[in-house]
């Protein structure tokens, strides 16, 4: 507890010193904007265009730039839109930011963990948890 205290004092004072150089310890990547679902709490399906989302490539070229900026303490949440739609990308991404990075989730609607390879490709390529939605 008196660690945790002293830590948030002087990242307080060196913010207030302008001499921050806290690393973030949450990162949310969108992996995609595509759903298939049209849930009432969210409008990102209302999104129509998709030719602003990153290749695979692209996110893999990213990744190993990450640990630069992030604490490697920092969880690392892959959400979208839903993630399983580019599932080739999700299962690539999660052991090379394993690599770098405490924990990696994963943010679903569940829809399309019933294809019967889904979970286990996940739990095979280290995935820590997953949020799946009630609400979806």
């Amino acid at each position: 507890m008196i660690a945790a205290i002293k830590r948030k004092v002087a990242l307080e004072n060196a913010f207030a010193a302008s001499t921050f150089v806290y690393r973030p310890e949450y990162l949310s990547l969108i992996s995609t904007f595509r759903c298939n679902f049209a849930c009432e709490m969210c409008s990102i399906w209302k999104k129509t265009d998709f030719s602003d989302e990153m290749t695979d490539e692209q996110w893999l070229r990213l990744v190993p730039e990450f640990p630069k900026i992030f604490s490697p303490e920092a969880f690392v949440e892959i959400t979208g839109g839903e993630p399983m739609i580019r599932k080739a990308l999700v299962l690539a991404l999660i052991p090379t930011l394993k690599k770098h990075f405490r924990g990696v989730s994963l943010n679903s609607n569940g829809s399309l963990l019933f294809d019967p390879d889904a979970i286990p490709s996940l739990e095979r390529a280290g995935l820590d948890t997953m949020k799946i939605s009630c609400t979806a």
